[in-house]
């Protein structure tokens, strides 16, 4: 195996040094995909692909799987149809002059968790051997397709194991055909700002559509001048909006396939129940059918948290009403609404203005990467959280105790912290995933209270690439707009103001981009739900926790100055709390009597998992109101200088920040949430000792 291994690592030399005798711009560039879609039949490719102008149909019913029943992201607990193919893609650049090769992978699936991901690893390294996977650097991407076979195990089931292991067995045979394939390229790069659909429906209303491309043209020898006319083979592209076009969409499906699930309703039978890669997926299909149906096309989502998705118009593109950049709706343009063509538009136009996006005039020059990594370590103040992270035997005894209750495919490591105080794997010990149950909801949690994650730099030329381990809000990524402190951005970027921090009280940990330093020059990506997925991240200035009293205690607490808001607690506040609990109580008795710290503390320790205040879904489905902070802490560690940053710092940085000419004030529909959490029927509030929807969701 060893002699193998070095047989192919001189080839790839050989391969890449043969063509870039005398230049100081070809790569090594390998690419490959895989179908992971659940099987029938022991086949993929059993489904009937639908035409581009189908706007309504579910697809291709299938009653089960090879490998059971497999749940929809944020769906229904079964698949029934499946309408298109679903995919991994991966790029292999390198080696470098170090040796180092850097991997990319795009997932059409809902989520990817650092832990689950080991096993991918531990699979490439068995393939290709200990010396060459040590030379890899992962930059694992989710699309965070709300359509596609369950990743999360937050949906209406537990993940379906059989199935997760096929789809890493698929990753790891594209990874390592990826690296096998690897010809000689030069690498270019492209950039402007891109609006078709986009919008944001939370508070501020601010997103960044700044859209990145980065494409590699095979070169034949030290001479070849055609590469940069040729079509490339590897096109890779990073945006911002949530796949979610189709989500909660209601399509036509025959009465036959309805017959044989008895168990769904008759009418809307097909609900949440159909694969679909959304727009990625199409983006990935059209743009390589524009380059002759050769090489391969990765999408990346960047910052979509907080509600960036698919908010604006779409319409029918043709030479009476052109596309534009996006952002403004020609005259007697015909809007599509939410179905399967505008989610078929929205990807096939963002191919369309890649492809006609002209490449920057250098090639990326062949040097070694700067590669950086670092820890975020978080605390979890979501209760949900740490009770989904339980092994499944704390509920079953007979169940596999190697698999976690709800969360994630493997067990996470939970850590306990001896301060809050600047928590690191060397300062914290793992809980050895050992749990306990709660006095109040008599539920399993884990007994570690903080969770390891980790972002990772890449530079490569005058590139900079940047992971996020979860949805970031993309102010904090690309700043705010420059008038944004000023009385009158108020109305530009607020719905409600009443219901969030406005202006200068609207404080950022820090922006990324300002750290980073980008513009025109140095590009930079960031790549969203990388490396892992720890919910919604945004400043603690805007967090407000659910009140977990009854709605008139709530707001009597709040006059008597106990409870920031009529409905919530603020993050800060709750931050305070639940580090030093001994310190607070002791002030809250005090001044506001026993009962108002049972109510204040309750509020803090389950209030994310109680429902949601006024305007704040996202506090429910984030892993902890630390981590915005600790994220952008982290990335200060990796790139050697403090946090900074509030507003976006030049025009390439700003292009995009501000909400699209064309986005709606509104949703073009109600909210449907992104987990289980999120989708149960459940009360507006709840009291902590009686929190029965916790047991409805995790199935208890």
């Amino acid at each position: 195996r060893t002699i193998c291994a070095l047989f192919l690592a001189l080839v790839c030399t050989f391969v890449r040094g043969s063509a870039a005798a005398g230049r100081a711009d070809v790569w090594g560039v390998g690419v490959s995909s895989r179908s992971i879609l659940p099987r029938v039949g022991g086949r993929t490719d059993y489904f009937s692909p639908l035409p581009p102008y189908d706007c309504c149909s579910a697809g291709t019913f299938v009653k089960k799987f090879d490998e059971g029943q497999v749940a929809v992201g944020n769906g229904a607990s079964e698949a029934h149809w499946v309408r298109d193919d679903i995919r991994v893609r991966v790029a292999a650049l390198g080696p470098d002059p170090k040796g180092k090769t850097a991997i990319f992978v795009a997932s059409e699936v809902y989520m990817l968790f650092l832990n689950d991901m080991q096993q991918y690893y531990d699979a490439v390294k068995e393939r290709i051997g200990r010396e060459r996977y040590e030379n890899l650097l992962f930059f694992v991407h989710a699309h965070h397709n709300h359509e596609g076979p369950d990743t999360s195990g937050l949906s209406a089931r537990p993940i379906n194991h059989d199935w997760y292991a096929h789809m890493v067995q698929q990753m790891t045979d594209a990874t390592v055909d990826a690296i096998e394939s690897a010809r000689p390229a030069i690498v270019r790069h492209a950039s402007d700002v891109f609006y078709f659909g986009l919008g944001d429906i939370r508070d501020p209303r601010v997103q960044n559509a700044r859209l990145q491309v980065l494409r590699a043209y095979e070169v034949q020898n030290d001479t070849d001048t055609k590469a940069a006319a040729a079509a490339p083979f590897l096109t890779m592209v990073q945006w911002g909006m949530h796949p979610e076009v189709t989500l909660g969409y209601n399509p036509d499906v025959p009465p036959s396939d309805c017959e044989q699930l008895p168990l769904r309703p008759d009418t809307n039978c097909a609900k949440n129940s159909v694969f679909t890669h959304d727009y990625p997926g199409h983006f990935s299909e059209t743009m390589t059918e524009l380059y002759g149906g050769q090489g391969e096309a990765l999408y990346f989502n960047g910052a979509i948290g907080c509600q960036i998705g698919n908010h604006g118009p779409v319409w029918e593109v043709d030479k009476e009403h052109p596309l534009g950049n996006g952002g403004t709706v020609p005259p007697g343009a015909s809007i599509v609404p939410e179905n399967y063509r505008r989610a078929y538009l929205i990807g096939s136009q963002l191919a369309n203005f890649v492809f006609d996006l002209a490449d920057r005039p250098d090639a990326v020059p062949f040097e070694a990467f700067d590669y950086r990594q670092s820890e975020v370590m978080v605390r979890v103040t979501n209760f949900a959280f740490r009770v989904g992270l339980v092994p499944s035997t704390a509920i079953n005894p007979f169940g596999d105790p190697t698999r976690p209750l709800r969360i994630g495919d493997t067990l996470r490591e939970a850590y306990v912290c001896p301060s809050p105080k600047n928590p690191s794997i060397k300062t914290c010990i793992p809980d050895n995933y050992a749990y306990t149950y709660d006095d109040s909801t008599k539920l399993p949690f884990r007994v570690g209270q903080y969770m390891l994650s980790e972002v990772k730099y890449l530079g490569m030329g005058p590139l900079r690439m940047l992971t996020i381990p979860g949805e970031l809000a993309p102010e904090l990524s690309g700043g705010l707009p420059q008038n944004f402190d000023e009385p009158s951005a108020e109305s530009i970027y607020y719905v409600n103001p009443q219901y969030h921090s406005t202006g200068a009280e609207y404080t950022l940990p820090g922006v990324t981009m300002d750290m980073l330093e980008c513009d025109q020059d140095t590009p930079c990506w960031t790549l969203g739900l990388t490396q892992d997925q720890i919910g919604y991240m945004f400043p603690i200035s805007d967090w407000r926790v659910l009140c977990t009293a009854e709605a008139e205690e709530c707001e009597g607490l709040h006059q008597r100055g106990a409870l920031n808001f009529t409905d919530s607690m603020a993050g800060s506040m709750c931050r305070f709390i639940v580090n030093y609990p001994q310190l607070a109580r002791a002030d809250y008795v005090a001044q506001f009597g026993e009962r108002a710290w049972e109510v204040v503390n309750g509020t803090c320790v389950y209030g994310q998992a109680s429902g949601k205040a006024k305007d704040h879904y996202e506090e429910t489905n984030a892993a902890s109101w630390d981590v915005a902070a600790a994220y952008v802490e982290a990335v200060g560690k990796l790139l050697g200088r403090a946090p900074s940053g509030r507003f976006c710092l030049n025009n390439y940085t700003c292009d995009g920040m501000a909400p699209s000419p064309a986005a709606l004030p509104h949703a073009l529909r109600p909210l449907s949430g992104k987990a289980a959490l999120a989708r149960a029927r459940r009360p507006a509030r709840a009291s902590p000792h009686d929190l029965a929807y916790l047991r409805e969701v995790f199935g208890l």
